[in-house]
């Protein structure tokens, strides 16, 4: 929405790799303009639960995550990753509205490793680094490719030349 409205250069989405991943390009299928959008693939990353160490609540599937005894901390509506657990919730025959979640939304991943890690939740969903760097298990559930998108205007213009050099770098 940020790319098309001109209120950023570069912006980013994610998709997962496999099964889900025409579900969730039909979300954004319809914001893309093929003929001026260009795609610069960034990285493969793995998202999945974020744990408590040891994993004290035997939490091991997305069923677990109904049980009544689990406070589940989530990313906000309208992020990829929020979307991502939903569609997963939903192939996997979890109803979203019986997980019991924390009374806040956050906005990164970073934030939600430092509820779990804080206690305040028994799991979230999020990328593994963040997971890693409070100490947490980490249990994935899928791999995704993280893109960058840009118009080609914008590309040509020389603007983003700086950051592609930088990302074709082995640094």
């Amino acid at each position: 929405a940020a790319l098309r409205s001109g209120a950023c250069d570069i912006a980013g989405l994610h998709l997962p790799i496999g099964e889900l991943e025409p579900v969730l390009y039909a979300h954004y299928r319809d914001r893309l303009d093929p003929d001026v959008d260009r795609v610069i693939h960034l990285a493969r990353r793995r998202q999945g639960l974020v744990l408590a160490p040891g994993n004290p609540r035997g939490i091991d599937t997305l069923q677990d995550l109904e049980r009544p005894d689990i406070r589940m901390i989530h990313r906000q509506p309208g992020s990829g990753t929020r979307l991502l657990l939903e569609a997963m919730l939903k192939r996997h025959g979890v109803a979203f509205d019986r997980i019991r979640a924390c009374d806040v939304e956050e906005l990164t991943h970073a934030a939600v490793s430092a509820y779990v890690a804080s206690g305040l939740a028994d799991v979230g969903f999020a990328l593994e680094p963040p997971a890693r760097r409070y100490g947490l298990d980490f249990h994935p559930l899928v791999t995704e490719h993280y893109f960058f998108l840009s118009h080609n205007d914008v590309l040509e213009s020389g603007r983003l030349d700086d950051l592609l050099e930088l990302l074709r770098s082995d640094g």
